[in-house]
């Protein structure tokens, strides 16, 4: 037993320095309080008490500045890694404070069992001084570092952010809030059985088809790359399927798995299983324990095969909780769901841009099938997390130990029972699980819409099959009704608010009563109660006005992943903790190499690049791209020369006699800028020295291959990259030239839309591959520069007429002069640049921290006046020394 209740301290103490500074300090608080208990000596009583306090007090304050510290430098700001080594010897000295506390309480609780003698009461008296020095030792090294934190935090310009960030819904988050708190309050009555949270959703999952991969691709050079296989829990690299965008790759093929699904959010015991004779739709854990209170959830998706199409294995369906006829069924463990992300159908399928305004959203989920979920150990579990006073030490060390001792039983008796149903079921399950040759890596969720057949009968449905059905079903055929408001409340849904009640008890609850549960009477249930009475409720309800949507479900996801991490209510946690888990998470964890890394093996893998990508229509798109080229190329009455003019006369007397040796290659060229005219003023001037012409290429993350063709074809000089380029990994075969020519990155207008984690990529890309990089912004953060973007604004409208007419484009018309789009997405693009161009100072710091050796790298800048009376193009140009 003393070796088993070591072992659940040792388990104590490892989750404690995961799960951060919170329960690090109650971990040793409580062991301070357990050792308060059993000090004699009213002396050490008194000191202990008093410095237990101060302890308690000082953690929290600091502890937003050591959350601030862990999470902000997991997201790569270099300024706070230099503390990060302070955060963690903290955690490591508060650790084994309490582990050495824990020692100390367990001997004294020995000694006052065994009665021992006096000789041994002076040896644990002894421990319990060390406790005190230790204690002392605490407090001092806290109020040394407390500046040093103080200093890394401000020289970072960081701070814990309580506001709401920008893309998240307050509505959503309040929905998806009131409905967690439902759900859990539910299970909280009987934890035995398995609950649905919020809403049943309506939904068509798309998946990656397997098929067709190859073990290894063979491209045209000859040179293999490396597969975007899944990646082993010890790091190596797994034989998987190798996608490619290239001429000889195969390309990656979404399918839709299924048509029409039941998808939900579930609460269950740690290892949930679906039940297929379960009467009132909950799976029912006989083996939870009546102690055991885990966060833990799951998303349940069931097929319905009644969605109007005609399916081979109909006939050996079986009903499966309210769906008459159900196919695959496939539970997944929220804490799998590693990234989250929206984007269309139309990239997601390949079909097109979606300018026919048929694409969807769709919301697209990461699953790191690997992982383990976080099992927070009982002894750890008797406090509240974030409550570090004695209210949660009444309970003694005897129950304690009995509840571990429960808990392990349970665990085995638990094991034995999995093993047996798991080997009974294993058929079953293989035969309504997900098909193996789609890729259970990424998932996609689309809202079920329903044909106009459909429709009209699915209106008349009645409440007892779940309003949540009624939700518009999807089908692919060219015609579709008119998106309708789908409810949330589904039969489950008004049975948990039904159930809520002020009362201690209710005969006509959901929950059974204590008499109900021995005889093992199943309780009344929603499902008998007539169509009219349910609507009724619905109707008074407030819960009536909800509608499910792709972000409701989203939200939920995000509020579960937050509790089954943090093992607490989210109602219980910290502001600041709250903000960071709903902030986009997409690259959370993600630093430098690994984050570039991740972004171009998930485009390989999927098809797109989920992070970046943007659903902003590609023919607006291309149009705001044209204006920019215009204006780069402008020279009016106000313009001594055009910016495009003034960028090649840079290039020319700052590279000098070097010019001809170099390659030219736009990262970010949109829809050609000034690049045609830079290749015209240089290579002019190469010609009157009797030079050959030098070569500039185009690529983008988003190509615009449409406008580069027709450049290409006007000057032999220029080329393009078809497929998205990143800047931050640029393919080798685009900047290793074969002719030996060095490579000058060009970033035109573009440089500042990198944040300052991408720009520092981008820079150790170029410093390690490149030979310079040249960046040139029309814009500065000045009040004269914003004067300039306004009046570029005024002009897009003036000019636009003739722009249209030019190009005979009825779009660029409408959409500039009628619906003056165009020109407000320049104005306010032109505002946010200038609020965004970097210094040159800012540029050189962000390259001497960028990772690689620039001790040889020299960075030149300056400005030109390109408009009367307040535009000025800045530039730099940074190159080895020994490239002059």
């Amino acid at each position: 037993m003393d070796d088993f209740l070591a072992a659940v301290g040792v388990q104590a103490m490892r989750y404690a320095i995961r799960s951060g500074i919170a329960l690090t300090s109650s971990y040793a608080i409580n062991q301070c309080s357990r050792l308060l208990k059993t000090v004699d000596d009213r002396s050490l009583h008194s000191e202990l008490r008093m410095l237990q306090k101060h302890l308690d007090n000082k953690i929290k304050v600091i502890s937003p500045a050591i959350n601030l510290v862990e999470l902000k430098s997991g997201r790569g700001n270099v300024f706070l890694e230099s503390a990060l080594p302070l955060a963690k010897s903290l955690h490591k000295q508060i650790v084994s404070l309490g582990r050495r506390a824990e020692a100390a309480a367990a001997a004294q609780e020995h000694n006052h069992r065994s009665e021992a003698s006096s000789p041994n009461k002076e040896t644990i008296q002894d421990a319990s001084r060390k406790v005190i020095g230790d204690l002392k030792n605490l407090l001092s090294e806290i109020d040394r570092d407390i500046p040093l934190l103080q200093l890394a935090i401000s020289a970072s310009g960081e701070s814990l952010s309580t506001s709401l960030p920008s893309g998240i819904s307050p509505s959503r988050l309040l929905q998806a809030s009131t409905l967690l708190i439902v759900g859990d309050t539910q299970y909280a009555q009987d934890p035995r059985r398995s609950t649905q949270i919020g809403p049943s959703f309506t939904l068509s999952v798309y998946m990656l088809f397997l098929g067709h991969a190859t073990v290894s691709s063979t491209p045209k050079d000859g040179n293999l790359r490396l597969s975007a296989g899944n990646t082993t829990s010890t790091g190596t690299k797994a034989q998987g399927p190798v996608y490619g965008l290239r001429e000889h790759d195969r390309k990656p093929l979404w399918q839709e798995a299924i048509h029409k699904a039941r998808v939900r959010l579930c609460r269950s015991a740690c290892d949930p299983t679906i039940e297929e004779n379960d009467r009132d739709g909950q799976n029912y854990n006989a083996s939870s324990s009546i102690g055991s209170f885990n966060y833990a959830y799951h998303l349940e998706i069931v097929e319905d095969l009644d969605d109007n199409r005609v399916h081979e294995d109909l006939g050996s369906s079986q009903p499966h909780h309210g769906i008459p006829k159900a196919g695959i069924r496939e539970l997944i463990p929220i804490h799998q769901f590693a990234k989250i992300f929206y984007t269309d159908t139309g990239r997601l399928l390949n079909i097109g841009d979606g300018t026919d305004g048929e694409n969807n959203p769709v919301l697209l989920l990461k699953r790191d099938i690997n992982a383990t979920r976080l099992q927070r150990p009982k002894y750890a579990m008797h406090g509240e997390v974030y409550d570090t006073s004695d209210d949660g030490n009444k309970q003694e060390m005897d129950e304690y130990s009995q509840a571990d001792v429960d808990q392990q039983l349970f665990g085995e008796s638990q094991s034995k029972l999995s093993t047996s149903r798991s080997s009974k079921n294993a058929k079953d399950i293989c035969a309504t699980a997900l098909p193996k040759h789609l890729d259970p890596e990424w998932i996609a969720f689309e809202v079920f819409e329903e044909d106009d057949e459909q429709s009209d009968t699915g209106s008349n449905l009645e409440i007892d099959a779940g309003l949540s059905d009624e939700v518009d079903g999807f089908s692919h055929s060219p015609k579709k009704t008119p998106p309708r408001l789908r409810t949330a409340m589904d039969s489950t849904l008004v049975s948990q608010i039904k159930n809520l009640s002020i009362h201690p008890t209710s005969r006509d609850g959901l929950i059974p009563s204590k008499s109900d549960s021995k005889t093992g009477r199943p309780s009344r249930d929603l499902t008998v109660d007539s169509a009219s009475e349910a609507q009724d409720f619905v109707s008074r309800s407030p819960f009536g006005a909800i509608t499910t949507s792709l972000s409701l479900i989203e939200m939920l996801i995000r509020l579960a992943g937050l509790q089954e991490f943090q093992q607490a209510s989210h109602l219980s946690i910290p502001d600041h903790i709250l903000t960071f888990f709903l902030e986009e998470t997409s690259t959370t964890g993600l630093t430098g190499e690994a984050m570039w890394r991740a972004r171009s093996e998930t485009k390989q893998r999927v098809g797109f690049d989920p992070y970046t990508d943007t659903t902003f229509p590609s023919f607006l798109r291309s149009h705001v791209q044209d204006a920019l080229t215009l204006a780069w190329n402008s020279n009016t009455p106000l313009q001594p020369e055009s910016p495009a003019r003034i960028a090649a006369s840079t290039l020319i007397h700052q590279l000098g006699s070097s010019l001809s040796s170099y390659t030219f290659i736009d990262f970010c060229a949109g829809g050609g800028g000034p690049i045609p005219a830079i290749q015209q003023a240089i290579n002019s001037h190469l010609i009157t020295q009797d030079k050959l012409p030098v070569d500039f290429i185009l690529t983008d993350l988003h190509p615009n291959v449409e406008a580069w063709q027709k450049i290409v074809k006007r000057y032999p000089q220029i080329s393009y990259e078809s497929q998205s380029v990143d800047a931050s990994n640029a393919p080798k075969y685009l900047v290793e030239r074969q002719d030996g020519k060095k490579v000058m990155r060009l970033f035109n207008l573009s440089f500042h839309h990198f944040d300052d984690i991408l720009a520092r990529g981008i820079l150790k890309d170029t410093v390690n591959t490149g030979h310079g990089f040249a960046i040139f912004e029309l814009q500065d953060r000045s009040f004269a520069s914003a004067i300039s973007v306004i009046m570029f604004g005024v002009g897009a409208i003036v000019m636009a007429p003739f722009f249209a007419l030019k190009r005979r484009s009825l779009t660029i018309f409408i959409f500039s002069c009628i619906i003056p789009v165009i020109p407000l997405v320049l104005v306010f693009d032109g505002f946010v640049s200038c609020l965004r161009v970097r210094t040159p100072g800012e540029v050189e710091t962000l390259l001497r921290g960028c990772g690689a050796d620039t001790s040889s790298w020299e960075m030149q800048s300056g400005r030109r006046k390109f408009i009367w009376p307040c535009g000025y193009l800045n530039w730099i140009i940074c190159k080895p020394v020994k490239e002059s």
